[in-house]
């Protein structure tokens, strides 16, 4: 009894105390990596990525044994595992399960489907906005707009864009794509059944993504949310265009609260598909 609660003790102390938790997410049916997917503690702010290869390092400069890591992919099912469950050294391999969703689609018909943007269609090349580095880490920080509907229309989105002004990085930009539902202040759920993640090298000019393959739609305001999935891209190397009127929502990952931020908002707009009102 003795030694078992020496052994208790000695787990705790080492809770207590700076940990990394190393592990691999893969799909629980196909078996493949869930790249960038988000690791976390519930009980403090530190949160972490997985790579491309759906490797994660979870550094907690302090851990109680109460604290429970969450496993957090798009399309999936979150998954909180205690942390007294997870090895602290060697490698934890764990899997996710695929979210079940009931997709809904706009029925397409050309004679009453009509075409708008919405957001910010004007590129002000003067106004370089960037993403705001979280101790000089700027993988994971996701900036915001609020973007209007204000006839309630169920809308479904075909495209989205943004205007580059400065891109002087060697390689690919990596980004994720985000939408949200809305409450009266701030995004709240993302609507999304799976990941978008892209890539482009375009140095400067208007990056424009198709998202026709997707089911995102929408009956009310919604957010759109571009996503950084780089270490390092400061804004003296990458910028895109902003716009002063607009204000932005900002957090450092997707364990994180929104954070409403007036003035030099992103300047983001999608094309979408409506229906005609009778």
């Amino acid at each position: 009894m003795r030694g078992l609660k020496y052994i208790l003790l000695f787990f705790t102390v080492c809770l207590q105390a700076q940990i990394t938790i190393k592990g691999k997410l893969n799909d629980a049916d196909k078996k493949e990596p869930i790249p960038f997917a988000s690791i976390g503690s519930m009980q403090n702010n530190a949160a972490v990525m997985s790579d491309e290869k759906g490797v994660f390092n979870l550094i907690l400069k302090t851990a109680e044994p109460t604290d429970t890591i969450k496993f957090y992919a798009i399309g999936y099912k979150e998954l909180l595992v205690p942390i007294k469950e997870l090895k602290l050294d060697g490698v934890n391999n764990l899997t996710l399960v695929q979210g079940s969703f009931d997709l809904e689609e706009v029925e397409v018909n050309a004679k009453k489907i009509f075409t708008k943007k919405i957001g910010v269609t004007k590129y002000d090349k003067s106004n370089c906005s960037g993403f705001i580095d979280i101790g000089n880490n700027w993988k994971g920080v996701e900036t915001a707009i609020r973007l209007s509907n204000s006839d309630n229309k169920l809308l479904k989105v075909k495209d989205f864009s943004f205007y580059i002004i400065k891109n002087t990085l060697p390689d690919s930009l990596t980004f994720r794509l985000n939408f949200y539902s809305a409450n009266k202040f701030y995004p709240t759920r993302n609507i999304l059944k799976k990941s978008i993640i892209f890539k482009t090298a375009v140095k400067q000019g208007e990056v424009t993504l198709d998202l026709s393959s997707y089911t995102i739609s929408a009956y009310s305001d919604f957010y759109v949310g571009l996503e950084c999935l780089m270490e390092k891209v400061s804004i003296s190397d990458f910028c895109f265009s902003g716009s002063n009127p607009e204000p932005s929502y900002v957090r450092e990952s997707a364990f994180n609260k929104w954070k409403k931020i007036r003035g030099g908002g992103a300047a983001f707009n999608v094309t979408v598909l409506y229906s005609k009102k009778y």
